[in-house]
């Protein structure tokens, strides 16, 4: 058989209806319904791989098949249908290749739900996202680049405060601040930011905007600052006018 896929689905046919009839009746496998019948276990093994056909030659069921049927307590009818009466295989085993998403599909089919699978160009470009920002975030200083990486959250599953990580480094909140916004104009410069800007989302922890606005507040002159932080003040009342109506 042609090796057209990575995955071999092994495939072995077998009576449902006499499986169903012996587990209904209390017996996990073949073997112990044959301990407790008294039955071959090559006999009834072959009824449940199909390698048997129950007729005999007259067209009636042969004697093995009607002592399981009242063993079982069970018509014919409820272990075979009318096709499975002269239904025989020579081997009731088979194998195919088939791909991954073929695989995942066949699974859906059993479990009622299909099994995510990565996007394998998305984790390419996820990690080549964070591998550029991690280049570029250690061509700063150590206390910079662990400054942004704290702040913003990179690397990490939480962003921290100016307060917290004034405490981790033992300075004011000022000075951390003033290093956050060094970094980011460091890292804006004309040749660090291009290589930046095509992974400006590079985890979904890390608010570039707030980076962008963070270096636009830096060069503002004192004036400015206060004239938009009054701006900011007075559209936060505005918004909260508007949610108490």
């Amino acid at each position: 058989m042609k090796d057209d896929g990575e995955y071999r689905v092994e495939v072995k046919v077998r009576n449902n209806l006499i499986l169903s009839a012996m587990e209904a009746a209390g017996y996990k496998n073949v073997n112990q319904l044959c301990v407790a019948g008294g039955f071959a276990p090559t006999h009834i093994g072959a009824f449940v791989n199909m390698k048997w056909s129950p007729l005999a030659a007259d067209g009636d069921l042969t004697p093995t098949a009607k002592r399981l049927c009242d063993f079982l307590g069970v018509l014919p009818e409820d272990l075979w249908t009318p096709e499975q009466l002269m239904f025989v295989l020579p081997d009731n085993k088979s194998h195919f290749n088939v791909g991954h998403r073929a695989m995942m599909e066949m699974l859906a089919r059993h479990t009622g739900e299909l099994l995510e699978q990565p996007d394998i160009d998305a984790n390419i470009e996820s990690d080549d996202r964070k591998r550029i920002i991690s280049e570029m975030l250690d061509t700063l200083s150590p206390t910079e680049a662990k400054v942004l990486r704290l702040r913003f959250g990179i690397d990490s599953p939480d962003e921290q405060t100016l307060p917290q990580i004034a405490e981790l480094y033992q300075r004011s909140n000022e000075r951390i601040r003033q290093i956050e916004m060094k970094a980011i104009r460091r890292l804006g410069d004309k040749i660090r930011g291009p290589k930046l800007k095509p992974y400006a989302q590079v985890q979904p922890n890390v608010d570039f905007d707030a980076i962008k606005k963070a270096h636009e507040f830096a060069k503002m002159t004192p004036d400015e600052r206060a004239e938009w932080e009054c701006k900011q003040k007075s559209q936060e009342q505005e918004n909260d006018t508007t949610r108490q109506a």
